[in-house]
């Protein structure tokens, strides 16, 4: 470790007590992600401290009784494994570049130019972002959600963002609305449901390259017992096989 590396701290809380680990910055969480060995992770292999800060060790019957281990190794390997650790400067630089660059692939793959139809090169979006002031990313959010926050934001800045999906119909027995509620909800989007004496008909609309993951999701959840119809296409498009069916076009599959 160089004269400017401090070390990080493992702290592990254990029957009302606290365990800590001297590590090497940039270490835990490649120990935690299986790229490195414990030997390379910590500063200090000789010793569990109370209060690292004060150099108060814990004695090794203490350790004993409370990891019901003497092994020195196993201890502090469960301390860095399971405890928490603090994040360095530059960790959190690249979690916040890393969610920046899954914001505009998120984009760039759901959303199309209103006026051309055709996609965004991811470029064009990163120099939108670049254009909002104040833009925070929390790495701890989902890549959806930020880009829902701040779609409005970049269409401000000139871009033309329209929602690139295909339209129709999932329909359903009446016993299969419930279930079938939730994975939609959870992969398109809703846009109306009506019912009728053949069963519940959801009007969604679904990004292309999520249509194949519904339609195999739909199978497992409803037996294969729904259709998938797409109006501007003609009759129904897909009926998916309690094996995983679900294509587009085409008529109706049955299960």
């Amino acid at each position: 470790m160089s004269k400017a590396e401090k070390p990080v701290v493992a702290r592990l809380k254990l029957k009302g007590e606290t365990f800590e680990a001297l590590c090497h910055s940039h270490k835990v969480r490649d120990f935690k992600e299986g790229k490195c060995k414990l030997e390379d992770v910590l500063v200090d292999s000789d010793n569990v401290y109370k209060h690292s800060h004060k150099g108060e060790r814990w004695a090794a019957k203490d350790l004993e009784a409370a990891f019901e281990t003497s092994n020195l190794r196993e201890i502090l390997q469960r301390i860095v494994e399971k405890g928490t650790s603090q994040v360095t400067t530059d960790e959190v630089r690249e979690d916040i570049e890393k969610k920046r660059r899954e914001v505009v692939h998120y984009l760039s793959t759901k959303y199309v130019d209103g006026k051309t139809g055709k996609p965004h090169p991811a470029s064009r979006i990163e120099s939108a972002l670049d254009m909002i002031k104040g833009l925070q990313i929390d790495p701890k959010r989902s890549a959806q959600d930020i880009s829902n926050d701040i779609l409005r934001k970049v269409i401000d800045t000139g871009l033309s963002m329209k929602k690139l999906e295909i339209e129709g119909t999932i329909s359903v027995a009446h016993s299969l609305q419930g279930a079938t509620q939730g994975v939609l909800h959870k992969l398109c989007t809703v846009k109306g449901l009506s019912h009728n004496s053949d069963g519940a008909h959801f009007a969604i609309g679904v990004n292309p390259g999520d249509l194949d993951h519904l339609l195999k999701e739909m199978a497992k959840v409803t037996k294969g017992e729904f259709s998938f119809d797409l109006p501007d296409h003609g009759p129904p498009a897909s009926k998916a096989a309690t094996e995983g069916g679900g294509k587009k076009g085409g008529g109706k599959k049955k299960g």
